[in-house]
């Protein structure tokens, strides 16, 4: 998946800080995790990350047994000054994700292995894989780690909301709107021709409920459903 960055987005939008690890080699520390390093400690299956006050532990998790699925795996990603968050990544049997650690409180915030924050901090976009789903899964939530909405990283055919349902379309290169929308870009699956469109998440009122809301992705554009 693909992050838009500074250099790559018209003037007009917004572009908040990205705390990311590596999917692929989590020995590797990144540039963010070299700048922390001195903030964490590894041993062969314990990881120590150092906040203001005090450590958070994180202990690996191995299967004595082969077929075990009660196993984690914990890898130091970065720390962001402006953000005072350190990221550290944590992948399961079923789940690659990532967790934050506020540096100020020392509380734990669940995440994604990618963190993209909106402009103003207020909020945050988290990137996670199941191991068994196809396409990422999207969450977003408020900088203390409420969630606000969920979703997979594209669309299925009309009213097949099942979690193996097959994509006819994925999302791909998310970024925050000055207006503190969330953008990506939607293009459809198994097509001849490829065709990509800018899509915002909107919050939509629920007809007949005042209260009610929910999220969608709009302008909703139609694909065909994949044979």
């Amino acid at each position: 998946m693909g992050v838009l960055t500074a250099a790559g987005l018209p003037a007009a939008m917004g572009v908040g800080i990205t705390m990311d690890c590596d999917h692929d080699e989590p020995t590797v520390l990144s540039a963010q995790a070299q700048q922390g390093r001195a903030r964490a400690e590894r041993t062969a299956d314990t990881l120590l990350v150092q906040w203001e006050k005090g450590k958070q532990r994180f202990e690996d998790r191995i299967p004595v047994v082969e077929k075990n699925f009660d196993e984690e795996h914990y890898f130091y990603c970065g720390y962001n000054p402006l953000a005072r968050l350190h990221l550290v990544r944590k992948d399961t049997v079923d789940l690659f994700t990532g967790l934050l650690i506020n540096d100020h409180t020392g509380q734990i915030i669940p995440a994604g292995y990618t963190v993209i924050f909106s402009p103003d901090l207020s909020r945050f976009l988290a990137i996670r894989q199941p191991e068994y789903t196809e396409g990422e899964v999207w969450v977003i939530s408020n900088f203390d780690g409420t969630p606000l909405w969920e979703g997979r990283a594209g669309m299925t055919a009309e009213g097949d909301d099942s979690e193996d349902a097959d994509l006819i379309a994925e999302l791909d290169n998310p970024y925050w709107l000055p207006s503190g929308e969330l953008q990506a870009t939607h293009t459809c699956l198994g097509t001849d021709e490829v065709k990509s469109t800018r899509v915002t998440l909107k919050r939509v009122r629920i007809p007949g409920k005042p209260k009610g809301a929910t999220y969608q992705w709009l302008p909703k554009v139609s694909c065909p459903t994949l044979p």
